[in-house]
């Protein structure tokens, strides 16, 4: 590939001699350089789109020529090499044969095709812009209503027309009910639906591996007989079916009646969904005895806070100014029956000059601690927080 070479310009090239200056003067080896960058330029301009005699053309490549047709082009359709004369270029359209090349005559346009240009579809020779053809389309499937997706409105709703059939995933029909799944008579309606979950009756007998339950699909079954299923959480309630495939993976969801406590399982290929226990979700009741059952906050000295639960813990705070070198008495809010952690950390906004002190907790009981503060800063702000039961 020959690089192409920057334009040299005529400084300095026209200097004439100074008999009195050796530097003035143009010398020959720089008029030779400057012939040399001119016809490096322009033989990359004639190779890059002028029509040239006995040249090898590849397919695609734009060929220029001042004999063309105004506001035309000629785009190589056959790679091969033009022969000795320069062909008759022809009109738009037509095929020109030049040795073993061969040329389409294209139009060179700059021109823009309007909104109404692109809606009527007729001209031939103009730019179509993206922003002429972006379009906004949303489906009204209670139309059927045709749309021109040309119009200068960029918002178009086109309707549908016909009944996608079921080998298309269609119901193959315009109406729900004609539609029969298993013992449901229609599919027509709230109560279609009803009678399509619950189609298996009251108290089933169902089967016992994952892939027999997931073939019987999604269903809903109530029950009022014990160990109608295995692991039955009770005596009263509904079992919901819910297959993740045709295969061994599988949910079921119990909902209890009638305090509508939920219960769920699953299973997979090593899992026999039969097999496993109904585990109950969490609810509001569950949450509201783990948190916060009793405490006061109002005072940020001295608060404390009492969560319920299995081990109900009581966690108590607050801060206290304390001087250097001495036992400081923290009483607790309220006791504890046994202590299981005191933290303490003093807060100071100077340095301690002397290096020397200890902060630590010296004693505790379920009703107070004491603190020793041995930095030699007065003034500290002693944080403190503790965990009991």
């Amino acid at each position: 590939m020959t690089d192409v070479k920057k334009l040299q310009t005529l400084d300095g090239m026209l200097d004439y001699p100074d008999p009195n200056d050796a530097s003035k003067g143009t010398t020959e080896q720089q008029f030779q350089e400057y012939l040399k960058n001119h016809y490096a330029v322009m033989y990359s301009l004639v190779a890059m789109s002028l029509w040239q005699p006995g040249t090898n053309y590849i397919k695609g490549q734009v060929i220029l020529s001042p004999n063309l047709p105004a506001n035309t082009i000629a785009r190589v359709t056959t790679e091969g090499t033009s022969g000795d004369a320069e062909p008759v270029w022809g009109a738009v359209g037509s095929t020109i044969s030049d040795g073993t090349a061969a040329y389409i005559m294209l139009p060179r346009t700059i021109d823009f095709a309007t909104q109404a240009e692109v809606t009527a579809g007729t001209n031939t020779t103009k730019i179509v812009t993206p922003a002429m053809l972006g379009q906004t389309i949303q489906v009204d499937l209670a139309s059927t209503e045709r749309v021109n997706l040309n119009e200068a409105d960029k918002s178009v709703t086109p309707g549908i027309t016909g009944i996608l059939p079921v080998s298309h995933g269609g119901t193959g029909t315009d109406s729900l009910a004609n539609v029969t799944v298993g013992k449901a008579g229609t599919l027509d309606g709230d109560a279609g639906l009803w009678d399509y979950l619950h189609r298996l009756g009251k108290n089933p007998t169902l089967p016992t591996t994952n892939a027999a339950l997931n073939a019987l699909g999604v269903f809903m079954s109530y029950f009022d007989q014990k160990n109608k299923i295995a692991n039955q959480p009770g005596q009263y309630g509904q079992l919901l079916n819910l297959p993740a495939d045709k295969g061994g993976e599988s949910a079921q969801l119990w909902i209890e009646q009638p305090n509508e406590n939920i219960y769920h399982r699953g299973g997979n290929a090593s899992i026999t969904i039969n097999d496993a226990p109904f585990k109950r979700f969490l609810d509001t009741d569950d949450l509201s005895a783990a948190g916060v059952v009793a405490g006061n906050v109002s005072n940020a000295n001295a608060w404390w806070v009492k969560l319920g639960g299995v081990i109900p813990l009581i966690i108590q705070g607050g801060y206290k100014y304390v001087d250097k070198r001495t036992d400081v008495y923290i009483p607790f809010p309220i006791a504890y029956s046994t202590v299981l952690s005191i933290v303490g950390t003093p807060v100071v906004n100077a340095e301690n000059g002397s290096g020397r002190g200890l902060e630590n907790i010296k004693t505790y009981n379920t009703t107070s601690f004491v603190y020793y503060s041995g930095y030699d800063i007065n003034y500290k702000n002693l944080l403190w927080l503790s965990v009991g039961i």
